[in-house]
Protein backbone atom coordinates (compact mmCIF):
# COMPACT_ATOMS: atom_id res chain seq x y z
CA UNK A 1 0.00 0.00 0.00
CA UNK A 2 1.20 3.42 -1.14
CA UNK A 3 2.07 5.81 1.55
CA UNK A 4 -1.25 8.23 0.64
CA UNK A 5 -3.39 4.44 0.56
CA UNK A 6 -1.84 4.02 4.02
CA UNK A 7 -2.30 6.90 5.64
CA UNK A 8 -6.16 6.93 4.53
CA UNK A 9 -6.42 3.57 5.66
CA UNK A 10 -5.15 4.53 9.06
CA UNK A 11 -7.87 7.74 9.36
CA UNK A 12 -10.61 5.38 8.24
CA UNK A 13 -9.68 2.90 10.97
CA UNK A 14 -9.42 5.77 13.53
CA UNK A 15 -12.81 6.92 12.18
CA UNK A 16 -14.33 3.25 12.72
CA UNK A 17 -13.23 2.37 16.28
CA UNK A 18 -15.69 5.05 17.42
CA UNK A 19 -18.29 2.37 16.63
CA UNK A 20 -19.35 0.06 19.32
CA UNK A 21 -20.07 -3.34 18.45
CA UNK A 22 -24.01 -4.50 19.03
CA UNK A 23 -25.48 -6.84 21.04
CA UNK A 24 -27.74 -9.57 19.44
CA UNK A 25 -30.68 -8.11 21.16
CA UNK A 26 -29.27 -4.61 19.88
CA UNK A 27 -29.02 -6.19 16.49
CA UNK A 28 -32.71 -7.93 16.43
CA UNK A 29 -34.44 -4.31 17.44
CA UNK A 30 -31.91 -2.38 15.01
CA UNK A 31 -33.25 -4.93 11.98
CA UNK A 32 -36.81 -4.64 13.02
CA UNK A 33 -36.64 -0.52 12.32
CA UNK A 34 -34.85 -1.19 9.19
CA UNK A 35 -36.76 -3.07 7.64
CA UNK A 36 -39.80 -0.84 8.14
CA UNK A 37 -37.30 2.04 6.21
CA UNK A 38 -35.93 3.86 9.75
CA UNK A 39 -32.72 5.13 8.43
CA UNK A 40 -31.17 5.94 11.90
CA UNK A 41 -31.41 2.06 12.27
CA UNK A 42 -29.65 0.84 8.61
CA UNK A 43 -27.34 3.56 9.80
CA UNK A 44 -26.59 2.01 13.07
CA UNK A 45 -26.43 -1.45 11.65
CA UNK A 46 -23.67 -0.25 9.13
CA UNK A 47 -21.51 1.66 11.28
CA UNK A 48 -21.37 -1.06 14.23
CA UNK A 49 -20.35 -3.47 11.03
CA UNK A 50 -17.59 -1.72 9.33
CA UNK A 51 -14.54 -2.98 11.48
CA UNK A 52 -16.21 -6.80 10.12
CA UNK A 53 -16.19 -5.37 6.44
CA UNK A 54 -12.48 -4.24 7.03
CA UNK A 55 -11.27 -7.36 8.51
CA UNK A 56 -12.97 -9.45 5.92
CA UNK A 57 -11.23 -6.92 3.14
CA UNK A 58 -8.21 -7.90 4.79
CA UNK A 59 -8.25 -11.22 3.49
CA UNK A 60 -8.86 -11.13 -0.25
CA UNK A 61 -5.23 -7.76 -0.60
CA UNK A 62 -2.88 -10.05 -1.76
CA UNK A 63 -1.38 -7.49 -4.14
CA UNK A 64 -4.45 -7.67 -6.97
CA UNK A 65 -6.81 -5.58 -5.14
CA UNK A 66 -6.90 -2.66 -3.01
CA UNK A 67 -7.44 -2.66 0.36
CA UNK A 68 -9.20 0.62 -0.33
CA UNK A 69 -11.67 -0.71 -3.06
CA UNK A 70 -12.77 -3.86 -1.54
CA UNK A 71 -13.59 -1.98 1.61
CA UNK A 72 -15.78 0.47 -0.01
CA UNK A 73 -17.41 -2.44 -1.73
CA UNK A 74 -18.00 -4.00 1.12
CA UNK A 75 -19.61 -0.95 2.52
CA UNK A 76 -21.56 -0.69 -0.42
CA UNK A 77 -23.29 -4.44 0.32
CA UNK A 78 -23.56 -3.67 3.95
CA UNK A 79 -25.69 -0.56 3.26
CA UNK A 80 -27.96 -2.64 0.68
CA UNK A 81 -27.29 -5.40 3.48
CA UNK A 82 -28.97 -2.98 6.43
CA UNK A 83 -31.86 -3.09 4.58
CA UNK A 84 -32.91 -6.11 4.02
CA UNK A 85 -31.74 -7.99 7.08
CA UNK A 86 -33.97 -9.85 9.39
CA UNK A 87 -32.32 -9.93 12.52
CA UNK A 88 -34.87 -12.93 13.71
CA UNK A 89 -33.52 -15.07 11.18
CA UNK A 90 -30.89 -16.57 14.00
CA UNK A 91 -28.12 -14.76 11.15
CA UNK A 92 -25.71 -12.15 12.71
Amino acid sequence: TSGKAADSVSQYLNDISRYPRLTRDEERRLSKLALTGDLEAQDSLVNSNLKLVVNIAKDFTRGKFEILELVSAGNEGLIVASRKYDGDMGVP
